[in-house]
């Protein structure tokens, strides 16, 4: 923003354009619960829809039967293909070779329901559609938080426990291996607020511990004074670039990258959200896949979703006791059962 004043005394506040790319992003951040409540709707009305197909048994060897049926009726059609010849090879080799299949079963919509092939393609659609925002909302709304946290956690295991240089993690930690490997870049931390770690690390450390091997451990240069101040200093100003290397590949930060992605990509929720834009896209091809986009429901609301872990707890508690009961009198032990309180 620019103020400006003029000459009756009025002070007159000129805003800057905001880019293009800025309001997108924006869009997507705020609507993120949006998609996904419109989106879980959007699969009620689907399956809802489709309780009006209906099974039909019409004459073998109909290609037209098979056009009219959709899309979905083929891809039902085909497995029923699949399994009657299976049947049949079973048959044959049975000796039972007179068999013939007359009739095959269509999964079709009534004459009078016609209209609701072309309003399930584009309710399809638009689910695809939400699915994918959802995917991108969430990329700019969640993720950076995602990161942040983590390059936090990095920052304190370095900085108060010495991790990585006063001690190594377990090898079987993936975890902290993984993390090892953004130590060295010179973008980290890049969400984090404190962009002097690496020279608070160094100045704590480089007394009791080797501080070459410091240095190597953070990606610092040797006698830098602005070491960790911040993430692009390291970097050199000038770089010529070649068609099969450019300049703007050369000043990306590919460890970092490669570090932040498997951090997404080992999120949970990210991961969720990848399946269900899959699973959406699956069902344009064959709509009965929107049947698994009800099992967002419990995920969605808190309620459903505490009354699931609840009825799932409870249910390892009785298969447990059922099948200590079982062993019991199986082996005839005097073992007296400790019963859970509640």
């Amino acid at each position: 923003t620019r103020s400006s004043t003029n000459e009756e005394g009025f002070t007159a506040v000129e805003q800057k354009p905001i880019p293009t790319s800025t309001f997108l992003i924006s869009i997507f951040a705020r609507n993120f619960y949006r998609f996904k409540l419109c989106a879980l709707i959007l699969a009620f009305i689907i399956n809802f829809l489709l309780l009006f197909y209906k099974i039909e048994r019409r004459p073998a060897g109909g290609e037209e039967d098979i056009e009219e049926a959709g899309l979905g009726a083929a891809f039902v059609t085909s497995i029923s293909d699949t399994v009657s010849n299976i049947a049949d090879s079973l048959q044959n080799s049975e000796g039972d070779i007179g068999f013939d299949a007359e009739e095959e079963e269509f999964i079709t919509l009534a004459d009078s329901d016609s209209y609701l092939g072309p309003l399930l393609k584009f309710l399809a659609i638009a689910h695809s559609m939400l699915s994918f925002g959802m995917l991108v909302a969430y990329y700019f709304l969640k993720v950076p938080l995602v990161i942040f946290k983590r390059e936090k956690e990095i920052s304190r295991m370095l900085e108060f426990e010495g991790i990585w240089i006063a001690e190594q993690p377990p090898d079987d930690g993936l975890r902290a291996q993984w993390d090892k490997l953004v130590l060295s870049t010179p973008s980290f931390p890049h969400m984090y607020w404190d962009k002097f770690v690496k020279k608070k690390v160094l100045k704590k450390y480089r007394e009791q511990y080797d501080q070459r091997q410091i240095i190597r451990l953070l990606g610092m240069k040797p006698g830098s004074t602005n070491n960790g101040a911040s993430p692009m200093k390291d970097r050199p100003e000038e770089t010529t670039g070649t068609w099969f290397y450019p300049t703007w590949l050369q000043e990306m930060d590919l460890q970092y990258l490669l570090w932040k992605w498997g951090v997404i990509f080992t999120d949970n929720s990210f991961l969720y959200l990848v399946v269900y834009f899959i699973v959406s896209l699956l069902g344009n091809m064959n709509y009965f896949f929107f049947s698994c986009h009800l099992l967002d429901v419990a995920i969605s609301f808190k309620t459903l979703a505490t009354i699931v872990q609840s009825v799932t707890h409870n249910g390892k508690q009785v298969s447990s006791s059922y099948l200590w009961v079982q062993f019991k009198d199986r082996t005839n032990l005097n073992i007296p059962i400790q019963q859970t309180p509640y």
